[in-house]
């Protein structure tokens, strides 16, 4: 007998051993799914270990010792090697889905099915820990491949931040020239992205340029851009006051970060890698010096320059503009 997953999950009268079947089948599905895909032998390890422990976990619940269950004595059952199926929801993947699917209904069953007197001690504990690490750990592995897990926001909790891409790599393509963007400027202004270092053989070029008030001529706040280097890629970071450059292995991901701030007669400038102030620059407002300041002036985030294939070959994620007094 065949039974879906739809089907199965509505069954209002199933019990803890048939639905506890059901669980198991979805975390040897959710095993197979990661192995395909995980080249990361001690990753792929810790994934099934912790499935492990969750199923076993679940097998060792005296359900039984709660009377709640009462009312499934007399048909529930274990479905030992039942054949069910298994489709992910239209639009996500079979890592994605079951990476949510499995630790939910594994906390689901919990509810309907146990008690304090079913549970050895600490077991609530270990498997809410074991669920969220599963969970956290097939994510990741999907994000990796390019699957979209789990999409974090990088202007979560920020004051006056605007997401362009979020936590989810994207390859630079033509459809970037939808994210040229303006930003009025205010006292205190980051911009961020963060960046995969192209293989040795891609194509070289722009990765974002950010001109003030004019695309075509106006002062340039942050220029980011890849070209060959000895032995690997080199990552060039400038604006009009600084500029930095280094060299990154291939597939490794680094930060880029300008930070701008106008206060108490200055304007201050640094640029960060991975977090690290790598250029700095003060400029003091006086008839003595040409600062001029950028409040109130617009920045241009420009992606045009991909319809003349002037772009790099490669991965970003995380970008975004904050501004704010």
């Amino acid at each position: 007998m065949r039974a879906s997953i739809g089907i199965l999950a509505g069954l209002v009268d199933a019990g803890p051993n048939w639905k506890r079947g059901l669980i198991n089948y979805l975390g040897e599905r959710l095993v197979t799914a990661t192995q395909e895909i995980n080249d990361d032998f001690e990753h792929q390890a810790r994934i099934e270990n912790t499935v492990d422990k969750l199923l076993t976990g679940l097998a060792g619940v005296n359900t039984s010792a709660c009377p709640k269950n009462d009312e499934y004595k007399n048909h529930d059952r274990y479905l030992e090697g039942y054949d069910w199926s298994y489709a992910p929801p239209v639009g996500s993947s079979e890592v994605c889905d079951l990476a949510v699917r499995v630790p939910m209904k594994i906390r689901s069953w919990n509810r309907l099915f146990g008690c304090e007197a079913a549970y050895e001690k600490k077991y609530m504990k270990q498997m809410r820990n074991q669920a969220s690490r599963l969970k956290k750990m097939v994510q990741e592995l999907g994000n990796m491949h390019g699957l979209k897990c789990k999409c974090d926001d990088p202007c979560d909790a920020l004051e006056g931040c605007s997401t362009l891409i979020n936590s989810c790599e994207r390859q630079i393509s033509l459809e970037f020239a939808d994210l040229s963007s303006s930003f009025s400027i205010k006292p205190n202004l980051v911009i961020s992205i963060d960046i995969k270092c192209p293989e040795v053989n891609a194509q070289d070029g722009k990765i974002l340029y950010a001109p003030l008030n004019n695309i075509m001529n106006g002062e340039k706040i942050l220029s980011i851009e890849s070209s060959l280097s000895d032995g690997g890629k080199n990552i060039e970071i400038a604006n009009e006051q600084l500029s930095y450059s280094f060299t990154c292995l291939p597939g490794k991901w680094h930060s880029v970060e300008l930070e701008h701030k106008e206060s108490s007669g200055f304007r201050q400038e640094w640029i960060k890698i991975d977090g690290e102030i790598k250029r700095a620059n003060i400029q003091m407002f006086s008839e003595f010096s040409d600062a001029q300041t950028f409040v109130g002036q617009m920045l241009h985030l420009d992606y045009t320059f991909l319809q003349n294939e002037d772009r790099a070959e490669t991965k970003v994620r995380n970008l975004f503009v904050q501004t704010f007094n």
